[in-house]
């Protein structure tokens, strides 16, 4: 699998994980609350937030993400180039090429033991011979180019023609005498000679030689001198002189034969280094290097002979310098092994370079870093970063959902155990009746749940959730029996037989017919539905307001019904003569008008007709209406009814009603 096609399975498992989060928690909003449904709401918000945050911070470093206020603060890595560069090649700098950095690290791990150590196998020998092996081709036929062959030359030459080879011999030989090391040279060579003559071969050799002297020089003599017996003294005599001189001279530091030679070797150092002659001859050998055909034809087919030799060599089963490689490795193994002091003193001058090397090598590999980085292109930078480490990225995104959805999880228990013992219950209310029952930035508001709260307060044992929503879902919760309790439909049994028993009467309302004043002023509009048949009536939603003779007329055309979903889609419909009357609950529609208004949403006797009240249809009590379809479910259905009652009750008793009532009123005047 390819680092691209690992990077887009990490990133389709985050994806999914987020997916997995957001359905749960789409599935747990629609379902009635509970316990569970709750902690799985918890769980999901919290993998959901997690997720998108942990998502921000990772595509946040790639790429720039267009979000107000943040997105100067995204594409991390492409905008921040020339930064990255210079802090990678300081970061590298310090923590790994300081000169005291890089010592440590070579006394820590004791370079020459372990190499000591891997030379000591076989095959980590042959295999050095084998790389070697593979190498020396290379380094032939690089020696074999014509153009490195005549750079080769060039240089040559060039080093033999600076090189004044008489005084350069002298200065040798000058340094080879110092301190009397010559006269070592003298004893060796004493010594080898007086070793030499006592060999028997030798002496044979001498006495052959006299022999052969008698005979030709003094051929009578010869004939009557026992030859043999003369020639064999003289050789004993001769060695045995020449060992007494050659011990004298050994014995003798001052001998006048090492006086002569120190003399001569003197001598012979000041005429390489000032005699014309000899300098002069130093200058034709110079040439004869540096011109001579015969020699540099002479030095070409040498090094033909060794590079074939070498080749043929490499190629060969039985390879001589493969097997030298695989002995010195042997060799240089088992020295080092043998000898602590070596492979000590061989980590300290490893040190020692490199406290010497690290400052000029770090500088250059520090600044090599930061312009090899700062060269890239910002986005083949990035996304070569992204495929290198983008999937341990997005595990990060998988963390943020499990470790989100874990925190979710334990602030909802914790949450739970702090009520204890405490029953949830969700009431519903209707989230388009203003001022009554509302939803404002995104939580219910109005009288109705000003009214319920209080009472919520004198009921101990219950954790109550109030929840808005739009009338019609919220019939259709109560009518399935997925909805506990719902405010604040008027009394109706006939029409919703799903809704029983209803509270103690909240808020007594006033339905009224709203209209247009042309639509007024056509006709007395006294009687309800009577004067009205003909017109187009609007109605919220779900509303059954008008009374039983007004649905009858409905039903026997004489009346059209047209409904909206709240009270300001209604009265902009009734301004916009769209309908003829709009019936609602009198502060209602008023309140609604006047924040229309104060909106600019409507202009009254401009864009919108002038409206006023027609007539007076009904007062109606406001409750709380729960389900009679639950079978059961909400087995705290009972208690919670009584003590709902009770609560009110006591409220209108102690005027608490009114308070919230009057209050109410004052504020959204």
């Amino acid at each position: 699998m390819t680092k691209e096609e690992e990077l887009k399975r990490s990133k389709l498992l985050a994806l999914s994980l987020l997916a997995g989060a957001c359905a749960v928690f789409i599935v747990t909003t629609l379902l009635p609350r509970g316990f569970w449904v709750d902690g799985l709401r918890a769980v999901s918000e919290a993998a959901m937030v997690g997720a998108l945050a942990d998502w921000f911070a990772v595509v946040a470093l790639f790429r720039k993400v267009p979000i107000p206020f943040v997105s100067r603060h995204t594409a991390i890595i492409p905008s921040n180039k020339e930064r990255i560069a210079d802090n990678l090649a300081v970061f590298v700098e310090e923590k790994f090429l300081k000169p005291e950095s890089l010592a440590a690290v070579i006394l820590k791990t004791d370079p020459a033991t372990n190499v000591a150590e891997w030379l000591k196998a076989p095959a980590n020998r042959d295999y050095l011979a084998a790389q070697l092996a593979r190498l020396v081709p290379e380094i032939l036929a690089t020696a074999d180019d014509a153009r490195i062959q005549q750079l080769l030359k060039d240089a040559l030459h060039a080093a033999i023609g600076k090189l004044d080879m008489a005084p350069a011999l002298g200065t040798v030989i000058a340094g080879l005498t110092s301190e009397g090391r010559h006269q070592e040279l003298l004893d060796d060579g004493m010594r080898a000679l007086v070793g030499l003559l006592n060999r028997p071969a030798t002496r044979e050799l001498i006495t052959e030689l006299i022999v052969s002297w008698l005979k030709r020089e003094h051929a009578t003599m010869s004939l009557m001198l026992p030859t043999e017996w003369i020639s064999e003294n003289g050789a004993a005599m001769i060695a045995n002189t020449l060992n007494n001189i050659m011990e004298n001279i050994a014995a003798d530091k001052d001998h006048k034969l090492r006086q002569r030679f120190d003399e001569m070797v003197q001598r012979f150092v000041e005429r390489l280094q000032t005699d014309p002659a000899f300098i002069a001859k130093g200058e034709d050998f110079k040439r004869y290097l540096r011109d001579s055909d015969t020699f540099n034809r002479y030095t070409l087919n040498l090094w033909h002979s060794v590079r074939d030799w070498i080749k043929a060599d490499i190629n060969a089963e039985d390879s001589r310098l493969n097997a030298g490689v695989v002995q010195a490795g042997a060799w240089l193994s088992d020295e080092l092994l043998t000898h602590p002091d070596m492979r000590a003193s061989l980590n300290q001058h490893l040190a020692g370079m490199a406290r010497t090397l690290a400052p000029a090598f770090s500088s250059f590999l520090t600044r090599h870093i930061s312009d090899t980085v700062k060269a890239w292109d910002d986005k083949d930078m990035s996304r070569q970063i992204e495929l290198n480490i983008g999937k341990d990225l997005q595990y990060i995104r998988v963390n943020g959902t499990l470790v989100g959805g874990m925190v979710g999880l334990l602030l909802y228990a914790v949450s739970a155990f702090a009520h204890a013992g405490e029953i949830p219950v969700t009431i519903y209310a209707d989230a388009g009746y203003p001022p009554y029952s509302y939803e404002k930035d995104g939580k219910p508001a109005g009288l109705y749940y000003d009214i319920v709260r209080a009472a919520f307060s004198h009921m101990p044992g219950y954790k109550i959730e109030v929840r808005a929503v739009p009338w019609k879902r919220g019939m259709a919760l109560l009518k399935s029996g997925t909805g506990f309790a719902l405010y604040p439909p008027y009394m109706n049994t006939k029409d919703e037989p799903w809704t029983w028993p209803y509270s103690q009467p909240l808020f007594e309302e006033h339905v009224v017919a709203y209209c247009r004043k042309d639509v007024i002023a056509a006709k007395p509009r006294k009687r309800w539905p009577e004067d009205f048949y003909g017109l187009t009536i609007g109605n919220n939603a779900g509303f059954i307001v008008g009374g039983e003779a007004f649905d009858n007329a409905v039903k026997a055309g004489r009346l059209r019904i047209e409904e909206g979903k709240d009270s300001e889609t209604n009265i902009i419909k009734l301004g916009m003569k769209r309908i003829d009357c709009y019936i609602n609950d009198r502060i209602s529609i008023q309140w609604t008008i006047k924040q229309l208004k104060a909106e600019g949403k409507y202009q009254e006797g401009g864009t919108h007709a002038e409206l006023s009240e027609a007539i007076q249809i009904a007062a109606k009590q406001g409750y709380l209406g729960y389900t009679d379809r639950d079978k059961g479910r909400y087995t705290y259905k009972s208690d919670f009814v009584k003590q709902f009652d009770a609560a009110i009750q006591q409220m209108k008793r102690s005027g608490e009603m009114d308070t919230i009532t009057r209050n109410f009123f004052k504020t959204h005047q």
